[in-house]
């Protein structure tokens, strides 16, 4: 799979908004994605869906979260902090509350 396939199957749950800054693309179609953060993305993606739907997912991406003082997945994505968004969508997907 392409990394161009890799954006497009991502950006049809997630938007291609949200889909191109998260992964750092210059545009909406993917141009110029970072591998490393869409495979970030399409992970976290995995892990929420395994335990939540698509649409509690979604929403998960561009919330602010506390496992990630507050900034959203998306956010943090962009920013390269890979493994943390990765720890955070464990951690939701696990179920864990606030502060346990």
């Amino acid at each position: 799979m392409s990394e161009r396939d890799r954006f497009d199957v991502l950006a049809e749950r997630l938007g291609p908004t949200v889909t191109a800054f998260l992964s750092c693309a210059q545009d909406a179609t993917g141009r110029g994605a970072d591998p490393e953060r869409l495979g970030a993305a399409r992970a976290a993606w995995a892990e929420i869906t395994r335990t939540h739907s698509d649409d509690v997912a979604r929403n998960w991406f561009i919330a602010a979260n506390h496992r990630l003082s507050g900034a959203a997945p998306e956010e943090r994505l962009r920013e390269g902090h890979t493994k943390s968004v990765m720890s955070a969508a464990r951690g939701f997907a696990a179920g864990e509350v606030m502060g346990a």
